[in-house]
């Protein structure tokens, strides 16, 4: 998958996560619910372009492995 697509596709799935947040807030305190739009964007564009351009599990797996020997050694 490109990093593009990856990161449009993380950038709506955590603005909805976001949105269900807020809405799951606003019903538990009973007041009607109103979204707080540009906490929703920054926090979907922040997620994803980190999760795009962030390292993937290989190269996270393989960071782990680098620290450890370093120590070990």
């Amino acid at each position: 998958m490109s990093k593009v697509v990856r990161s449009v596709l993380g950038i709506v799935g955590i603005a909805l996560v976001v949105l269900a947040i807020q809405y799951a807030k606003a019903m538990a305190g009973g007041v009607p619910f109103e979204p707080n739009w540009v906490e929703v964007v920054l926090l979907g564009v922040v997620g994803g372009l980190a999760g795009a351009f962030g390292p993937d599990a290989a190269q996270r797996r393989q960071n782990r492995k680098d620290l450890a020997d370093k120590f070990r050694k």
